[in-house]
C-alpha cells in the first residue's frame, strides 16, 4: 500500500527550486539578448507582400 511520507519533499524541494531558478534566469538571459517583437504584426505582413 502507498503512503505519503513527509521526508519526500526534503528530496523534492531543492530539486523543484533549482529548476525554477534555472527556467528563470535562462527565460530573463535571453529576453536581455533577443528583442521581443511580433512577427505576426500587420506591419511585418504588408513589408514582406511588397
Amino acid at each position: 500500500m502507498f503512503f505519503f511520507d513527509p521526508l519526500y519533499f526534503v528530496f523534492l524541494a531543492p530539486g523543484l527550486a533549482l529548476s525554477l531558478y534555472a527556467a528563470f534566469r535562462t527565460k530573463s538571459t535571453f529576453s536581455n539578448f533577443v528583442p521581443a517583437t511580433n512577427f505576426n504584426s500587420w506591419e511585418t505582413q504588408s513589408c514582406r507582400l511588397h
